[in-house]
């Protein structure tokens, strides 16, 4: 069952997507489609890795996100999955070959898993474990998986496409921005909670967070902002040993 990969990158400094980019080579994933919001340093050398969406004027991390997975569904319809990544990670390796057994039951899924994610399912044992996250909690966008029928839903449902210009009007403003540019995670997360299908998180983490800055909150640094996964394995070791 094919997986299509896309890449939401940004122009920082330091740049991480080159790392990123070695890194998810040694998955076992495909071509590579980036989607590149505002201005960056190095559009030929990213071209040569793979197919490149550029906007010269940044539209935002949730635009870009809606806007990725869109394009990446329809100039690859016959996908069975598709994957959206972040342009600040890494990956265990052969991560593709391990979740090929699994593909068939992952409807929404995040490779990604948090600490706080990882201490909610560290005793279910390695593997998937599927939560409920709703709006709050659903802990980043860093490597999120659709099934196809669930994209189709996703890119359709009335919330997701009003959101950029009607975000929820009862958003805690000391945790929640309403502008309608920040929060796909928090986006997913509803969506996948009123699908009944909810987030299958796999412990342990497949991927690290490695950015300093956040796509979701550019303004926050450091710990708050890195999210980082406490149990990650590490890029060395084969995803295929997990279990």
């Amino acid at each position: 069952m094919s997986i299509a990969v896309g890449v939401r990158c940004v122009g920082r400094e330091p740049a991480t997507i080159w790392t990123t980019i070695t890194s998810l080579r040694r998955t076992g994933f495909g071509p590579l489609h980036f989607f590149v919001d505002g201005p960056f340093d190095g559009l030929d050398r990213l071209a040569a890795e793979g197919q490149v969406t550029w906007r010269s004027e940044r539209i935002g991390g949730w635009p870009n996100f809606l806007l990725a997975l869109t394009e990446l569904h329809l100039g690859q319809p016959e996908a069975g999955h598709y994957l959206l990544v972040e342009d600040d990670v890494v990956f265990c390796a052969d991560v593709a070959a391990y979740l090929e057994p699994d593909l068939g039951r992952l409807e929404v899924a995040s490779l990604y898993t948090s600490t706080r994610v990882e201490r909610a399912i560290r005793t279910r044992g390695a593997g998937f474990s599927r939560l409920d996250p709703g709006w709050n909690v659903a802990s980043g966008t860093q490597a999120l998986v659709f099934s196809s029928t669930r994209v189709e839903q996703f890119l359709a449902s009335d919330f997701v496409r009003g959101y950029r210009h009607h975000p929820p009007a009862d958003l805690d403003p000391r945790h929640f921005r309403r502008d309608g540019l920040h929060h796909a995670d928090c986006v997913v997360g509803r969506f996948a909670q009123e699908a009944g299908c909810g987030i299958q998180y796999h412990y342990p983490s497949l991927v690290q967070h490695t950015g300093e800055h956040s796509f979701m909150y550019p303004g926050f640094t450091g710990k708050r902002a890195s999210r980082c996964s406490a149990d990650f394995p590490g890029e060395s070791v084969s995803a295929l040993t997990l279990k």
